[in-house]
This record gives C-alpha cells, sequence and structure tokens, in this order.
C-alpha cells in the first residue's frame, strides 16, 4: 500500500513538474500570437516584410507587456539588424531600439550613436528620439546629437534638439550648436532649439534672444 502511494506520489510529482514548464513556456510574451523567440527568428528571414514585422512586434512586445523579457535579451539581434541592407527593416529596427533603449542603454546607445550617420533620414530621426529617451549615458551622445543639429533633414534637426532638450544637465557643450540652430532655416527646428537652449541654459538663451 505504502509503494503504491509513493508511485502516485512521483507521479503527481511529475505532472506538476511538467505542468510549470508548460506554464513557464506559455508564460512568453507574445504578439499576434507568436512569442518572442519566434518573432527573433523572423528578424533573420530572408523576406524584408517578415523581418519589418519582426522588428515591429519586438517593439510591441517590449512596450506594452508587462510581463516582457529583459531589453538585453532581444537587443543583440535587433543591433544586427540594424545593419539591414533595406532601409525600411533599418528604421523599423532603429524605432524598435528607441522604444526598448531605457532598459538596455549602453548597447542601444552605441549602436544608436552609430545610426545617426545612416544613408536614410528615417534611421537618423529615430536614432535622435532613441537618444532622447536614453540620455547622456556616455560621453559621445551629446556630441553625436549636437552634429545631428546639422542633418541635410530638418526632421532629423529638429528631433536631436528636442533629444539635447530632454538632457539638461549634461548637454551644456551641445549649448554653441544649439545657438547656431535657432537660426535655423526650418521653423521647427528654430523653434525645438529655442526650447533645448532655454532648459539647458536660460542666461544663454536671453542673450541669443530666444523668444
Amino acid at each position: 500500500m505504502k509503494s503504491r502511494l509513493l508511485i502516485g506520489s512521483l507521479v503527481t510529482s511529475l505532472l506538476l513538474c511538467s505542468g510549470l514548464g508548460a506554464l513557464q513556456i506559455s508564460n512568453e510574451p507574445t504578439y499576434k500570437g507568436k512569442p518572442v523567440s519566434d518573432w527573433l527568428t523572423q528578424l533573420k528571414s530572408e523576406a524584408a516584410k517578415e523581418r519589418v514585422q519582426a522588428a515591429v512586434a519586438l517593439g510591441a512586445i517590449e512596450g506594452w507587456k508587462p510581463d516582457r523579457p529583459k531589453a538585453k535579451e532581444v537587443t543583440p539581434a535587433l543591433i544586427h539588424a540594424l545593419k539591414d541592407k533595406v532601409d525600411e527593416v533599418r528604421a523599423q529596427v532603429a524605432l524598435t531600439l528607441a522604444i526598448i533603449g531605457p532598459q538596455a542603454k549602453e548597447l542601444v546607445s552605441a549602436a544608436l550613436l552609430d545610426a545617426l550617420k545612416d544613408k536614410h533620414s528615417e534611421v537618423r530621426l529615430y536614432a535622435t528620439e532613441g537618444l532622447g529617451r536614453i540620455g547622456a549615458v556616455t560621453k559621445k551622445v551629446v556630441p553625436g546629437l549636437s552634429e545631428a543639429l546639422k542633418d541635410k533633414d530638418a526632421r532629423v534637426r529638429s528631433s536631436a534638439a528636442r533629444a539635447l532638450g530632454e538632457m539638461p544637465l549634461d548637454a551644456r557643450a551641445a549649448v554653441p550648436s544649439l545657438i547656431a540652430a535657432c537660426n535655423d532655416t526650418n521653423a521647427q527646428v528654430r523653434l525645438r532649439a529655442g526650447e533645448a537652449l532655454k532648459r539647458i541654459d536660460p542666461e544663454a538663451a536671453k542673450k541669443a534672444a530666444v523668444p
């Protein structure tokens, strides 16, 4: 009788353990019914459209799910995808990195700084946005964003100014560049540069006659 009870107890334990394992698997964050691991695999698909979808999904999972995986677990694959040959893929990956950046600051910051030199303006735009969200985690961030104030795309220049304004305690070295940006040919850039300058160095903003 005791042996039967012991066997029954062992079987129950095994069932509980297997059930727990299944629960852990089912708890992997999903997007449109697919878990993170599947989307990471799709990020390597030969079809550019599927790679874009994967980047979108990883951004959605990281940004929305309370039980999302640690960003550092998906960041290396996204950083690799930031070198994709297709502009649209790189742009979406840059946006996803901007979303998850605050959770893996050092890794993402370095990647987005490199992306500031990308040939596609959308990639550069999302790179500035991401750096603004992350902050000046390295000494290269402020100089990188200051250089982006000279970008040929006004949207990128505007976003760079706004990003610098989001790190007022660290961006004093960008004051000369922001003063110059206050005379930009684009009104939105002038507005963002002025706002950033007032946050970083109010006295300099007054001398520059920022409205």
